[in-house]
């Protein structure tokens, strides 16, 4: 009976540190007194029912934490898929247009043979005229 009621005086003197503690940590709302935060915290570590229910807390919690969803992986997988057929895409869109920007310079090249004979036919052509006239 005795250490009963020196630990219910005990938790009793702690109740009203507390109390106190934590009325000097609430006087002032706009700033922090680190002295009364430090002295609370002490007051609480002291306490082993306090440190023996966060450590049971502490176990459940994590007894009872799910595993990570594997979803964030499998989305990371599907997003890099997307991208890598993007990619893909792009690259052979790419090559296409090289291909046809060859064949654009090579029909612009025949063109400026022909515009270049056409030029050629018509000068003779003109000369021949001009050379049947004076006849």
């Amino acid at each position: 009976m005795n250490e009963n009621s020196a630990k219910n005086t005990a938790n009793s003197i702690d109740k009203e540190a507390l109390k106190n503690l934590t009325g000097n940590l609430m006087k002032n709302e706009n700033s922090i007194d680190f002295n009364s935060l430090m002295q609370l915290t002490t007051t609480l570590l002291k306490n082993d029912a306090l440190k023996n229910s966060i450590t049971e807390l502490n176990k459940v919690k994590q007894n009872s934490t799910p595993p990570e969803p594997e979803e964030p992986k499998e989305k990371e997988k599907s997003e890099m898929d997307t991208l890598i057929q993007t990619l893909e895409t792009i690259a052979a869109d790419i090559s296409e247009i090289k291909k046809e920007r060859e064949m654009l310079t090579s029909l612009t090249q025949k063109l400026e043979k022909v515009a270049r004979d056409v030029s050629l036919i018509k000068k003779r052509t003109s000369q021949s005229k001009r050379t049947k006239k004076s006849n």
